[in-house]
């Protein structure tokens, strides 16, 4: 006799008659098929004699879910296990034996103690990579002849884990937040820039922040996530490229003027990885990025205005003036009170390579402002 697995046996047996000079051999195998349990069994005697013999035992339970199927015979007093999100194939033990669940979800405890308390436990070893339970262990009580009912909660969760550079080639640092688009915190980074997300969306931006400068990343994953995944690792490939450039932006004036400058936002986004950077046309994918940034200057009398505008040393997947995209300073409103005010120079640009570029607007107010917009296309 042995045991091939906890679900399946065997049995050889030999045997010698010297008296009648005969030879028996028997051989039987069973096995837990995790709804019914199967045995086959055959021998041989002598020349002229063969058996063959096999069974099929188990239960039936017919309930308000359906009918499910037992390995085990179900008594009197028994319970209708469920998980939810019809998880199957989860190994669930209690006092009876393990059963497992069915494509429903549900699965059949044979058999319950009548008038005393009994456990039920998953075996969270069976349960897909990508779910966790809140609770796995319930204690039922029941009388004699009833039916019980014990429901499990599972939840399907999304991990990944990130190894995020930044545009300058450097690891993110450790410590810095991660929050979601909508500015909720997710996690914080560790180590080497390694950033693990718990439950991520199939189509999720992070942000991430630190004192510094602000990045944003895009991440896009398959809408159906992989049940036998137990976290998704996102390395710096070809295909799979989570690099972001992110512009950092030093607004300072370039010539004498007794203004004072402020901006909407001191970082901006080029990742060109971004799905809203991208547009059809004609059944071909290209690029186009449009970013804004107010700039308030606010003068105490007539100024030419030139605003210098000092970028980060950053890499080709990231910002950076020249042929592939011109930085557009555009000048579209400009008040004196309530008034509107003429400009004498509505834009100004930079095409040369490098990480710097100066802009200039001519300003006529004696005491205003101007509403400045800073466009880089692809």
């Amino acid at each position: 006799m042995g045991v091939v697995s906890d679900e399946m046996s065997y049995y050889v047996n030999a045997e010698r008659d010297h008296d009648e000079r005969e030879t028996s051999l028997n051989g039987s195998i069973s096995s837990n098929l995790h709804y019914t349990q199967v045995s086959l069994a055959a021998g041989a005697s002598g020349s002229d004699s063969r058996t063959y013999n096999g069974t099929m035992s188990g239960g039936i339970a017919v309930h308000d879910q359906g009918v499910t199927f037992s390995p085990w015979t179900i008594n009197d007093t028994f319970a209708i296990a469920k998980m939810d999100n019809n998880i199957a194939g989860v190994r669930i033990t209690s006092q009876a034996g393990p059963v497992w669940t069915d494509f429903r979800g549900n699965a059949v405890i044979p058999s319950i103690q009548p008038w005393r308390t009994s456990g039920v436990e998953i075996d969270t070893a069976s349960l897909p990579k990508n779910v966790d339970i809140g609770n796995g262990t319930k204690m039922i009580k029941q009388g004699r002849g009833a039916v019980g009912k014990v429901g499990f909660s599972a939840i399907t969760q999304r991990r990944a884990l990130l190894n995020i550079t930044l545009s300058d080639g450097k690891k993110l640092p450790r410590g810095v937040a991660i929050e979601d688009s909508e500015g909720n915190y997710l996690t914080t980074s560790v180590d080497d820039g390694v950033v693990f997300l718990n439950n991520i969306k199939p189509d999720m931006v992070l942000d991430i922040k630190d004192e510094q400068q602000s990045c944003r990343i895009h991440l896009t994953f398959p809408e159906d996530a992989p049940k036998d995944v137990f976290m998704r690792q996102q390395q710096e490939s070809a295909n799979e490229r989570i690099i972001t450039g992110c512009l950092l932006l030093n607004f300072a004036m370039a010539a004498q003027a007794e203004c004072n400058i402020s901006s909407s936002i001191q970082n901006i986004d080029y990742g060109k990885r971004s799905a809203a950077m991208r547009q059809v046309d004609r059944g071909k994918t290209t690029q186009l990025a449009d970013r804004t940034i107010t700039l308030v200057m606010q003068c105490d009398q007539d100024a030419h205005i030139r605003v210098q505008l000092n970028t980060a040393n950053i890499s080709n997947n990231g910002f950076g003036f020249g042929p592939n995209g011109s930085l557009n300073l555009i000048a579209s409103d400009a008040f004196s009170g309530s008034n509107n005010l003429d400009l004498a120079l509505a834009s100004g640009k930079n095409d040369n390579p490098g990480s710097t570029g100066t802009a200039s607007i001519s300003t006529s107010p004696i005491i205003g402002w101007c509403l400045c917009k800073m466009v880089k296309k692809w």
